[in-house]
């Protein structure tokens, strides 16, 4: 036995161990590679250090030149350093198509120079030179319309299609719509209208046999009871088929029922009951909360409502609390 290795200390011992075997790993990987500074390196503890030197420089002399130990991608990316990219001004930008007259993407109104020239005489505005050559007129034309309340429009625009509120139908009946909803109508004649038309209609649509007045002493607990039961009645009514249901507030029933966005006579509605009205709006709008939290829970595939309600509610008054049903 090695008289050193029995003298060193254990740890030392390995690391001294795991040395030589990883630089014996090395020498045999590089051996192919790079022979002789293999052999440079062995004979380097046995030489001088100006032997040392002079191997070095007949090893070096002895490499190839520098293109030929480069690869091809190199050797493209050493060629464009030296010829660097010179700079290329951009392309010139296609002109824009002629502009078209009438309606553009997206639903833009494009209009006739015509047309403009005549509003902008309208509105007092200062015309071209070649305009006032043209037209034989002065430079400012007085505007002939006022201003403030009246839309600016030329005259010779036949294509313009004003918008006109006509009123609907029920079941060959005219109802008014909005035109109930003008200021100079008080409240009491808007109700008597109101439920005129509805009565006109017919019971086939709107059902007022039940309809309650809620004023200051009406029994609010007793009034949401009745309206739950006359609500649970109508759906037991239909079992083993199922009578889907929506509860809502309007001041206008009549145009709630037949608004040809958003009526229920358009949606597969069958009829509507109006359950009560009042001339205040926040008592039936805690009404319509009340029987919509209720249903909810009680029959959630039935009630056909999603928020609790009164969010759409407008100041105008009576306001009615009623049923839409859909078979």
């Amino acid at each position: 036995m090695d008289p050193l290795s029995t003298a060193m200390d254990p740890l030392a011992r390995f690391h001294a161990d795991r040395y030589n075997a990883a630089w014996k790993t090395i020498k045999e990987e590089n051996a192919c590679r790079f022979p002789n500074y293999v052999k440079l390196f062995d004979a380097g503890c046995s030489v001088s250090q100006s032997e040392r030197r002079q191997l070095h420089v007949e090893l070096e002399a002895n490499l190839p030149s520098v293109s030929e130990r480069l690869d091809c991608p190199r050797l493209k990316a050493l060629d464009r350093l030296k010829n660097p990219a010179r700079w290329v001004p951009p392309r010139s930008r296609t002109q824009s198509p002629a502009p078209r007259y009438g309606r553009g993407e997206g639903g833009r109104r494009i209009q006739s120079p015509e047309a403009i020239r005549i509003i902008r005489a309208q509105s007092g505005i200062v015309l071209p030179p070649h305009v006032i050559a043209q037209s034989g007129g002065s430079a400012i034309q007085p505007n002939t319309q006022p201003s403030i309340g009246t839309p600016l429009w030329p005259e010779n625009c036949d294509n313009v299609v004003a918008i006109v509120v006509v009123p609907g139908t029920i079941r060959g009946v005219s109802i008014n719509g909005l035109a109930w909803g003008n200021d100079d109508i008080d409240q009491q004649t808007r109700l008597d209208g109101l439920v005129s038309e509805m009565r006109r209609v017919g019971n086939d649509t709107f059902r007022l046999q039940d309809m309650l007045r809620c004023h200051n002493g009406t029994n609010s607990g007793q009034a949401l009871s009745s309206f739950m039961q006359r609500i649970g009645s109508a759906v037991a009514k239909r079992k083993p088929d199922p009578m889907r249901f929506k509860i809502g507030i309007t001041w206008n029933p009549p145009y709630r029922w037949a608004n040809p966005k958003y009526g229920y006579m358009h949606d597969g509605y069958h009829h509507m009951e109006i359950l009560a009205w009042d001339f205040r709006g926040a008592m039936i709008g805690l009404m319509e909360a009340s029987l919509i939290l209720h249903f909810q829970k009680e029959a959630p595939l039935l009630c056909l409502n999603v928020k609790v309600g009164d969010d759409n509610r407008q100041d105008i008054t009576p306001q009615f609390l009623y049923v839409a049903y859909r078979p």
